[in-house]
């Protein structure tokens, strides 16, 4: 049985063979941010990536890198409803410039922890307007994570 730090190598190590397979360049600092993005059990926006990276990462650097990712498909971006924009790594039947990952967030109103919530069906969605076209769409989930809800009722173990 693979444990959970095996399957995380294994799929940085297959996001850094679509950087090539995408005609992206595979440098250590998109290999950096690609493990970071997988490591992490939550969307990180890039205060905490950039916190993550160390003192020598590049503000600048790292949101190019971010939008070159996006376009590549194999991250995306998580905005929620206080407009603050986070990161996470693409479902794999993501494509190049064509992000097919319509999917839930929940977002800790405590720890404003962002988790992408993966189902097999994706929420239906509402009825639009004749002519016009959806290209992406997001819904978020707000409530308290498993760790902030042990914190405010230890009482509930």
């Amino acid at each position: 049985m693979p444990t959970k730090t095996s399957t995380k190598s294994a799929r940085v190590d297959k996001v850094q063979a679509l950087l090539g397979s995408r005609s992206l360049r595979v440098t250590p600092f998109r290999k950096d941010l690609l493990r970071i993005l997988s490591d992490s059990n939550s969307a990180l926006n890039q205060a905490e990536i950039l916190g993550r990276l160390g003192p020598s990462a590049d503000r600048v650097t790292l949101y190019r890198n971010l939008q070159t990712l996006m376009e590549g498909g194999l991250i995306h971006e998580v905005v929620v409803s206080n407009q603050s924009v986070s990161y996470a790594i693409c479902p794999e039947h993501c494509e190049s410039g064509d992000h097919r990952h319509q999917h839930l967030h929940f977002h800790c109103l405590i720890c404003h922890k962002i988790l992408c919530l993966e189902s097999k069906e994706s929420p239906p969605l509402p009825k639009t307007p004749k002519d016009f076209k959806v290209f992406a769409w997001q819904t978020e989930v707000k409530g308290h994570c498993a760790d902030c809800s042990k914190r405010n009722n230890p009482q509930s173990d």
